[in-house]
């Protein structure tokens, strides 16, 4: 199968009408034009996102000899094209869920290329929404609990040592770091790759602290948090010992290096989660799985608190219960209490090596 990005049109054979209307369309508006420009208020990983699938639009267009550069964006979209579209994905074996997402996708690129124009009809097919069309299957997935998921990501740190080699046992420290922080706050991906020291991530009032900017929360508000005492000693060994060995003699403010001493990718991280939990749980879960694993777990043990899981997560409740909290899954499957050991006292109290004084 070809990799996803051999299926997005590249900039430089763009039609050029359609290279000025995105330039157009992410520059902050003109205060004389009373033409909102959508692409200038969205976040860089949002317009990246929407780029990237309307690029992927332009390449089904290309295959099928129906990109004419003189065509504005907005009228390549005929309902043929679409359903073309439509069906060239299902053949390709995408989700229901990622079809939905393409045309998610398309529909937002085009509010920022035809700025003002109507493009909702993009998301529909024969006057019915692209979902419709659609045969839905949940896509729950057995969830640990998020206590489960704290104490395994630390025991990571505590045996880090027992890997064969240096490199081996940073790296298994880093991970097992991060994963602790998903665990007990549950915040997005974006969030976690962006963590700087000294900027994000800072000392105060005698507890390691988050702060993250608007640019790193989708919700584009400021967001901050402390993390949990437990995580000190093993944030300062990070910090003090871990951190530095990655880096290996290179200045970089990231806070999740790399083996090559560069900052780990986002997918990277993505795919680290998928693989450990694998490995551990029999199911892989992405970072937003935690997310999710966080909203359920407060669901089910402060059910007296319901707005309990929103509060941790910086989302609103009714965000929380349609998309995150899975109570009843829970009860379904036993909490998923029988899938793992739970942890013993000893791994439950046990702390690192007290570093060098910070």
């Amino acid at each position: 199968m070809p990799r996803p990005a051999t299926l997005c049109l590249p900039s430089d054979r763009w039609p050029a009408t359609d290279r000025a209307a995105w330039t157009l369309g992410c520059t902050p508006d003109d205060p004389f034009d009373d033409t909102p420009r959508q692409g200038a208020a969205l976040a860089l990983p949002s317009r990246y996102k929407f780029r990237q699938g309307y690029a992927r639009w332009l390449h089904f267009l290309d295959q099928h000899g129906w990109l004419d550069p003189a065509e504005p964006p907005l009228a390549r979209a005929t309902e043929p094209r679409r359903r073309a579209y439509f069906q060239a994905l299902q053949k390709a074996g995408n989700s229901p869920y990622t079809i939905i997402g393409r045309f998610a996708e398309l529909r937002a690129a085009l509010r920022i290329l035809a700025l003002g124009a109507d493009v909702d009809r993009v998301g529909r097919l024969g006057g019915r929404s692209v979902r419709s069309w659609l045969r839905m299957t949940r896509r729950d997935k057995p969830l640990p609990d998020s206590g489960v998921l704290f104490n395994w990501a630390v025991g990571l740190m505590d045996r880090a040592d027992e890997e064969p080699t240096p490199l081996r046992r940073c790296v298994a420290f880093r991970d097992g770091l991060l994963l602790a922080i998903l665990a007990c706050r549950g915040r997005r991906r974006r969030a976690m790759h962006g963590l700087r020291v000294g900027r994000e991530l800072v000392w105060r009032g005698g507890v390691w602290r988050v702060e993250l900017g608007p640019d790193l929360v989708k919700t584009r508000k400021e967001d901050d948090f402390d993390l949990p005492a437990r995580l000190t000693p093993y944030v300062d060994r990070y910090l003090q010992e871990i951190r530095p060995q990655l880096l290996g003699g290179r200045v970089d403010d990231a806070l999740w290096p790399n083996y090559r001493g560069k900052r780990l990718s986002a997918d990277s991280i993505t795919a680290m989660c998928l693989e450990r939990t694998e490995a551990r749980f029999g199911v892989a879960l992405s970072p937003h799985d935690f997310r999710r694993a966080l909203a359920t777990t407060a669901a089910l043990r402060c059910s007296d608190d319901p707005g309990l899981a929103a509060a941790v997560l910086a989302i609103s409740p009714g965000v929380a219960g349609e998309h995150y909290i899975r109570a009843g899954q829970f009860h379904a499957t036993g909490k998923l209490s029988d899938l793992v050991e739970r942890p013993s006292r000893a791994a439950a109290t046990k702390q690192p090596a007290p570093p060098p004084s910070r």
